[in-house]
């Protein structure tokens, strides 16, 4: 979990060495997904969905989380790009400011750090086209 904490990007994930919480967006529903650590090592998935289906596709990409990479892979290359031009240590702050201004804002969720989900790609091309 440190490694999901350390790169966290504020108000779409939030994380310590016990658990990593981030929203998630199932068809464009939001939900909240909550990962932790049982007291043999094992991870468990907390998934709080707006419906049932689509659940091993989150199980899936909660692997995908715990290998190292990210929840999909429009927010990989965002999170790429964003890391090769400001470098490591500041991405997750620069990350955070396009959440804030371009992610859906989630009511209800701001006691565990989280507020947005992340921007889709309409919404960037849109942002950053200069039309």
């Amino acid at each position: 979990m440190s490694e999901l904490a350390r790169t966290a990007v504020r108000g779409l994930e939030h994380g310590t060495a016990e658990h990593y919480r981030r929203t998630v967006s199932l068809d464009g529903d939001p939900g909240v997904i909550e990962i932790s650590v049982d007291p043999s090592g094992q991870p468990l998935l907390l998934a709080h969905l707006p419906r049932i289906e689509g659940l091993l596709h989150v199980v899936a990409r909660v692997q995908r989380l715990l290998g190292g990479q990210a929840w999909d892979p429009h927010e990989a290359g965002v999170r790429n790009m964003v890391t090769d031009r400001v470098g490591a240590a500041a991405a997750p702050g620069v990350l955070a400011e396009i959440v804030e201004r371009h992610g859906v804002p989630i009511e209800g969720l701001g006691r565990f750090g989280l507020t947005h989900l992340f921007p889709t790609s309409a919404a960037l091309a849109d942002a950053y086209s200069g039309t």
